[in-house]
């Protein structure tokens, strides 16, 4: 019988290369992005790399979700954590990767941000949609699915998927952070509004299933309602980017994955959430999510770097790095 590993969903560390958006992944999109070259690279950790520089002497913020943070189809600095980055006195790290489920996001923590991040460093965990694909598979998070199984070379589960599994691994997530001296966010992830009578792409997702399409958008709504309620049961900041966007309809590529347009807004959001955040507004932060407030201009400063892969669980492949 052959060996089976726990899962770590990372890039490979101190890497580059580049991805392209396949003709059949565009194809289920509103057609606001083009299909590349989208150059990326990784730090010596596997995080993707933005343009800012890292300041040992500040305190270092890292966004842990799925293709949402890692944003691959646009340019490395126009993500918008490497925008956000710009912004804030705070490094800033994009430690997303496509697929990721909340389970392998408290892997991700365990096994590797807590062996980086120093004590009084913030986690943001911006609550996966790849959720969503993982629970409609036998299992759910425990799933032998190749994209969202935690455990290598996968294996059928057939564990009874439930509401109660997504917090029960926010609450873990909770409880490590505080134990390691971590100073944890829960996060939405924002995602599109969308019209099914009159946005022909979305139709083709779904195959015209209206149904599918619309139990698609309960369990999206749900995901973040236990990200909410949790965060306020545990007394943990909650910065809510899906609630403060409103799903605009313009900010997204398709249903999961913001345009550059999304990028620019994501990223004004973050900076002003962490500016109030890491000033210590931690109180305020756990009844509220970020308002807004006064502009800012996410092009006053110019980085460099890279860029990654995000197939959307509901999308065409692409090439690049796997789920």
């Amino acid at each position: 019988m052959s060996r089976r590993t726990i899962r770590l969903k990372e890039h490979a560390p101190s890497s580059s290369g580049e991805w392209l958006a396949a003709p059949e992944y565009l194809a289920l999109t509103d057609g606001s992005i083009g299909p590349g070259p989208y150059p990326w690279a990784t730090d010596e950790h596997g995080f993707l790399l933005g343009g800012a520089a890292h300041d040992p002497g500040r305190r270092t913020v890292y966004c842990l979700g799925d293709s949402f943070v890692e944003s691959s189809f646009s340019a490395p600095e126009e993500r918008f954590v490497a925008r956000a980055s710009r912004l804030v006195d705070a490094n800033l790290v994009n430690a997303g990767y496509s697929g990721t489920t909340t389970l392998q996001l408290a892997i991700a923590l365990l096994a590797k941000i807590a062996g980086v991040a120093r004590r009084g460093d913030v986690v943001v965990a911006f609550a996966p949609k790849s959720d969503v694909s993982a629970l409609l598979t036998p299992g759910g998070y425990w799933t032998g699915n190749r994209t969202y199984t935690p455990i290598q070379p996968g294996a059928e589960c057939a564990r009874p998927v439930s509401r109660d599994d997504e917090r029960a691994l926010l609450e873990c997530v909770a409880a490590f952070a505080r134990g390691v001296g971590l100073d944890l966010v829960i996060a939405t992830s924002a995602h599109r509004s969308c019209d099914f009578s009159t946005e022909g792409w979305i139709r083709d997702v779904y195959r015209r299933d209206r149904e599918r399409f619309e139990r698609f958008e309960r369990m999206k709504a749900q995901i973040d309602d236990v990200a909410r309620e949790t965060a306020a049961d545990l007394g943990v900041p909650c910065f809510d980017l899906h609630r403060e966007l409103g799903g605009d309809p313009a900010l997204f590529y398709d249903q999961l994955h913001f345009n550059a347009a999304g990028q620019r807004r994501g990223a004004e959001a973050l900076a002003r959430f962490l500016e109030r955040h890491l000033a210590g507004g931690r109180a305020a932060d756990a009844t509220a999510s970020a308002s807004p407030s006064g502009s800012i201009d996410p092009d006053a400063a110019v980085g460099a770097a890279a860029a990654a892969p995000q197939p959307s669980p509901l999308s065409a492949p692409t090439t690049g790095t796997p789920a």
